[in-house]
């Protein structure tokens, strides 16, 4: 079977489709978009579960306890989308990705010298290499001198 693809011009209210609902809400609603992406996946996860204890298929036993904040990781997750879904409009995907990398190494950096896993200290290449990332962060950010971001054309 060939089916044309709709643009999203041609989508009518009878259409529906999670990519171009997503894709549409994610332009005017972020934070819209990314609880309807993460509930609609958790209710899929709920009805999974679902499906096998009724099959009597369930093992929950393998289920990690520990400390509270160790199941923080669903949360912050949805932080973070969130935030990358209202943000990558306003200043692009390489900025984003940019600055969430810097973050990421930032804070690795922070943990090796405040809880150092060893006797070796903070080796000067990871320091440089959390610097030059830092730089190319400025350096993607920069404006052009009619106040537009610079684009490789």
């Amino acid at each position: 079977f060939f089916f044309k693809q709709k643009t999203a011009y041609e989508i009518y209210q009878c259409d529906w489709s999670s990519d171009v609902c997503s894709s549409d809400l994610a332009s005017r609603q972020p934070f819209a978009t990314a609880w309807l992406s993460f509930a609609l996946g958790t209710l899929g996860l709920a009805a999974g579960a679902l499906v096998a204890e009724v099959a009597g298929r369930s093992d929950f036993s393998g289920i990690p306890t520990g400390p509270w904040w160790m199941y923080l990781g669903g949360a912050l997750g949805v932080v973070f989308i969130t935030t990358a879904a209202w943000a990558v409009p306003r200043f692009g995907v390489l900025l984003v990705a940019l600055i969430s990398i810097a973050g990421q190494l930032f804070s690795a950096l922070v943990l090796d010298i405040v809880a150092p896993v060893g006797t070796s200290g903070v080796p000067l290449a990871l320091v440089a290499g959390v610097a030059l990332t830092f730089a190319a962060v400025a350096l993607a950010s920069r404006r052009t001198p009619d106040g537009g971001r610079r684009r490789n054309s």
